[in-house]
Order: structure tokens, then C-alpha cells, then sequence
């Protein structure tokens, strides 16, 4: 499965490795199962390939995490996960990469 990042700097990224941001599930490299929904962040979409066993799978319905974002980042933080994919009732689901040593491949 392929997985969307969208950008402004795909250049930079194919050349240097992506560069993890600060999040709502914490610091590491954020992509979505939705390529329309990666053109909200950039004119430029990525395509990522990853190690889908090293994913840990969510719902955030039954996370039971109370509105603030710093509860999310405390939810996941502690456990290690090398990445996350949180399913969302709208059917989207958000992946965050913690460890990018899990990327197999990035195309354009």
C-alpha cells in the first residue's frame, strides 16, 4: 500500500530523507491514505512505501483521549511504536512514521 505525503520540497526530501515534525501524535513524518487529502498540505504529493508490519493500528474512536492534543501525544509517547495509522470515522486514516527506518520506498 502506498501511502500520501503532500509538500512544496520533494526535491529536498528524495534527496535528504524527510525531515520528522512536531504533530499531534508527536515528532515524526505524517502521511494519510488519502492523496486528495495530502493536497491540503502541498502541490506536490509523495507516494510512500513502508513496512506495513512495523505499523501499529488505531481507531481514534476508541482511544478515549479527551480533547487536547497534548492527550494524544501523551496516549502513544510511552509505548515505542515505530509508526501509527489512525483510523477516523470519516474513513481517513493518518499515518505517523516515528522511526523513518521503516520507509522502503518514496516516489513522486
Amino acid at each position: 500500500m502506498f501511502w500520501y505525503h503532500g509538500t512544496n520540497n520533494s526535491r529536498s526530501i528524495l534527496e535528504s530523507d524527510f525531515d520528522p515534525s512536531n504533530g499531534v501524535w508527536g515528532k515524526g513524518v505524517y502521511l494519510t491514505s488519502s492523496k486528495d487529502a495530502a493536497y491540503i498540505f502541498g502541490t506536490e504529493i509523495l507516494k510512500v512505501r513502508i513496512d506495513e508490519t512495523q505499523v501499529t493500528h488505531l481507531n481514534f474512536e476508541e482511544l478515549n483521549v479527551d480533547s487536547s492534543e497534548l492527550d494524544w501525544k501523551e496516549t502513544v509517547s510511552d509505548k515505542n511504536y515505530k509508526a501509527i495509522a489512525v483510523a477516523y470515522i470519516t474513513g481517513e486514516i493518518e499515518l505517523c512514521i516515528f522511526d523513518t527506518e521503516i520507509i522502503v520506498e518514496i516516489r513522486w
